[in-house]
């Protein structure tokens, strides 16, 4: 279990670090308000005016850091998973995204790594204007193509490209985001994840005011299908006066595809731990 707590350390830690790079949001206003501010002094100069630095790094999946009991045929009594998500502003409406998820089959000696799935992204953003989104609820829409491996050779090898479309539609605090794909192209030794992954994820949540995140992820294939169910609640809102800032986050799985490598093997799980947000 040393041995397993030093890799979580190291990996939380890449994690912070990534995350830290984002500049909170409430930070960007202020940083606004105060540049408007000197910008109406009467002897505000050319520095004094110039627009706020943002960050162009951002968060885009959760990041977490979950552990708990899975019952599979492929893995031990308990596994451990890990994302890292985040996007850049490439400009233009164009964002280029990360993905990376690792799992980790920690009742076995050495606790190895189960599956790595790496997911770099290029979409396109498009936002309408303010009027219709009150009329439909359609917050914006992503059209972008995204490629999934699990970086090995040989028969254990996996990987997909993907060519997307995934509107968001929030109502207050209801929200709705499905992505819907075609697949370009297939390793040989997954020809045939359309039967257990099919063609679309259905995204089902709710959002509270005090940023309370409860999310139904549904995904049907030709033949299998899965859903995932996760929980995000701020640490302040369960603990009003301790200041924490990691979230805690639990997530469940049932059915097909958790892994990239054991995509048609049927799973279940359930783990909690910390998710990283701003």
């Amino acid at each position: 279990m040393s041995i397993l707590r030093s890799r979580g350390y190291r990996i939380a830690a890449h994690a912070l670090a990534v995350i830290s790079l984002v500049v909170p949001a409430g930070a960007v206003r202020a940083d606004a308000d105060e540049a408007v501010l000197a910008a109406s002094a009467p002897d505000a100069s050319p520095a004094a005016t110039a627009k706020p630095r943002t960050s162009l790094l951002s968060l885009y999946g959760p990041n977490y850091l979950i552990i708990g009991p899975e019952n599979s045929p492929e893995t031990g009594n308990v596994t451990s998973k890990f994302q890292l998500s985040f996007k850049y502003d490439a400009g233009g409406h164009i964002y280029l995204a990360y993905t990376q998820r690792i799992y980790w089959d920690i009742t076995r000696n050495s606790e190895p790594i189960l599956d790595l799935s790496v997911q770099p992204e290029l979409f396109w953003l498009w936002r309408p204007a303010p009027e219709r989104v009150g009329r439909w609820g359609l917050e914006d829409t992503r059209v972008g193509l995204v490629h999934e491996s699990n970086g090995k050779n040989g028969p254990t090898s996996r990987s997909w490209n993907r060519l997307y479309l995934e509107p968001h539609f929030r109502w207050q605090g209801l929200f709705f985001e499905p992505r819907i794909w075609a697949i370009l192209d297939t390793d040989e030794g997954n020809d045939d994840i359309a039967d257990y992954a099919g063609y679309a994820d259905l995204k089902f949540g709710y959002e509270t005011a005090s940023r309370q995140r409860f999310t139904v992820t549904g995904r049907q294939g030709l033949k299998h299908g899965s859903v995932q169910l996760d929980i995000s609640l701020p640490m302040q809102s369960l603990f009003p006066d301790n200041g924490m800032r990691p979230w805690f986050y639990a997530q469940a799985w049932a059915g097909y595809g958790e892994t990239l490598l054991f995509y048609n093997v049927r799973s279940y799980a359930f783990r909690i731990g910390l998710e990283f947000r701003s």
